[in-house]
Parts: C-alpha cells; structure tokens; sequence
C-alpha cells in the first residue's frame, strides 16, 4: 500500500464483489475491449487488479470475444472469477451473467464496473464504499467528477434480488433499468477524472494512451 492510498477514506463494511463487464467485440474500436493493450498491459488486466487492491472479495470478469486470451492473461490474479456471455447481447446480459457468479452480492451489494474504463484506482473505489456510511437509504452509489457521472456503480444488497429478475434486453442497461425502478442512485464526488473514461473509439483510445482520458464519460 502506498502513503496516499493510506490517506484515503476506509470503508468499515464488507467489501462487495465486482462484475467488470468485458464481454463485448469493440466494433467501433477494431477489436475486443478487454484485449486492446493500455500501459503494457490488455484493459481487462488493469481494471481486474484494481478492484483486487481495492480488497474484493471476488472479482468477477464477464468475458465473450476473445475470450480465451482474456483467461488466459487474467490466470495470475487472485480472486478472480471469469464468466463467459454471448458478445453481441447487450451489456445488461453480461451484468446479470457476472451476478450470478456472486452469491454473496444479496448480502454485500455488487459493484459494476466496464472494462473500457481502464484507469479509475483502487483508492477511488473505496472512497465510493466508504460513502455507503452517508448514504444508508441510497439505492445505490455512483463514482463522479465534477457533477457527471462515472464508473463504477455500486448496487445496495437490497436491490440486487431485483437485478437478478431484469430482463437482459432493458433500455439502456443497468442505467436505464435503475431509473424504470425509480432508483436513489447517489452521486458520489471523487475529484477524480479518471471515472469519467469510456473508450470506445480509435480517437479515444489515443486520448487515454496520451494521458489526455479515454473519453467523455457515459
């Protein structure tokens, strides 16, 4: 642990697993996500040991186009869990594919997170559980910057039984089924603009590999 992740808030409740959905062809970007390489290293690498340092009890990784090099370069971490989906269904269907390997998610809540948003740390993450104190009634937590919302989502447990039920075609994916719920989905102010990334372009690849950001954020 470094000095300044020693500075950063700690949560005091159990951490809850993460899916990180990676599933998907990256049509627009030329190749899947999870492989395109980002310091040395492919995205689905980067973001699954975040969320291991960020102290997840499981790390769940939903993997579908190239998915045996995707296992195959995540072998070496711990706890993580790997999951196969169809990569041409919508994000929803990876979520709920990913939430099916976390049972302990009804008691703890799940984060959720997306593979094309590569540089959020794990201090970052815990500075949104440890919001989980302030925000008991939320229905859930979301990393932001500067008022716009990010990555990652954090569920509370008692909406998960919910999300297990949705339907894996929904409106606009996990954001736009909170809001056909009617969902308290609490922003939560991280002064850090890396939640922001979304890569999904050749344009905005580049921008995340100059150190400029991935994107505009969802």
């Amino acid at each position: 642990m470094s000095p300044t992740d020693r500075l950063e808030p700690q949560t005091s409740h159990p951490i809850p697993p993460v899916v990180i959905a990676a599933a998907g062809r990256g049509r627009r970007i030329g190749g899947p996500k999870a492989l395109l390489s980002y310091e040395g290293e492919p995205l689905a690498v980067r973001v699954a040991r975040t969320f291991v340092e960020a102290g997840c009890p499981r790390v769940v990784v939903v993997v579908g186009a190239g998915a045996d090099a995707v296992e195959a370069a995540l072998g070496p971490l711990p706890r993580v869990t790997t999951v196969r989906a169809d990569p041409d269904a919508p994000m929803l269907a990876s979520v709920l594919a990913g939430l099916a390997a976390a049972p302990e998610a009804d008691a703890l809540g799940v984060l959720v997170h997306a593979v094309d948003a590569p540089r959020v740390t794990a201090a970052t993450v815990r500075r949104l559980l440890a919001a989980r104190g302030a925000e008991p009634d939320a229905d859930g937590l979301v990393a932001a910057c500067g008022g716009r919302r990010g990555h990652p989502l954090w569920l509370a447990p008692r909406r998960v039984a919910e999300l297990r039920g949705a339907t894996a075609d929904h409106p606009d994916g996990l954001r736009g089924w909170s809001r056909a719920r009617g969902l308290r989905i609490v922003p939560v102010e991280t002064n850090d603009a890396t939640v922001l990334d979304d890569v999904d372009t050749p344009e905005q690849l580049a921008l995340l590999r100059s150190g400029a950001g991935g994107g505009t954020g969802p």
